[in-house]
């Protein structure tokens, strides 16, 4: 996703917004394209929220401690959030660091997830939130984008081919 920083589309001569997309059936002869098989496209041009939880309070993962670090965070119905506002919206290239804010919507690892949802604690992602590239994943088209849009985890500092560090 990627702000469209104009809103006046006709004097910034914008004319057609450009979306790429993947055919989840190229390459899997068990998968079978059918007319059935629809789906729906949605593009929201305008202001979109960043208090995706509706706690009052807008989280931005690389405000969260440092690995050993001791910054304060508020908690949250849903998890924590840090204590101050956000200066710079980039996650550090530090591994250690990056490994205790790319931890989703929340701000809260796996660990603390079973903490904070008891009734969860069995599963190993108690808030279904972590992120598995389509190609690493098994199963059927369903199950290999099941967790796709997971955003704990969803930045690697090193990128390859599998799209994991």
């Amino acid at each position: 996703m990627r702000a469209i920083n104009t809103t006046n589309f006709e004097q910034a001569n914008v004319e057609y917004v450009q979306f790429w997309m993947l055919d989840p059936y190229v390459g899997n002869p068990g998968d079978v394209e059918t007319p059935t098989n629809t789906g729906t496209l949605t593009l929201n041009l305008g202001e979109i929220s960043e208090d995706v939880l509706k706690d009052g309070r807008k989280l931005y993962e690389n405000g969260l401690p440092e690995s050993g670090g001791l910054q304060p965070t508020i908690p949250s119905n849903w998890g924590k959030v840090p204590a101050s506002q956000s200066l710079i919206y980039a996650f550090d290239t530090n591994e250690a660091n990056r490994q205790v804010q790319d931890v989703g919507l929340n701000g809260l690892n796996d660990a603390e997830e079973r903490i904070k949802y008891p009734a969860f604690s069995g599963n190993p992602d108690p808030s279904a939130d972590n992120y598995e590239y389509f190609l690493n994943a098994t199963g059927d088209v369903l199950q290999r984008y099941k967790n796709y849009n997971g955003v704990e985890n969803n930045s690697p500092i090193n990128v390859t081919d599998t799209n994991r560090g």
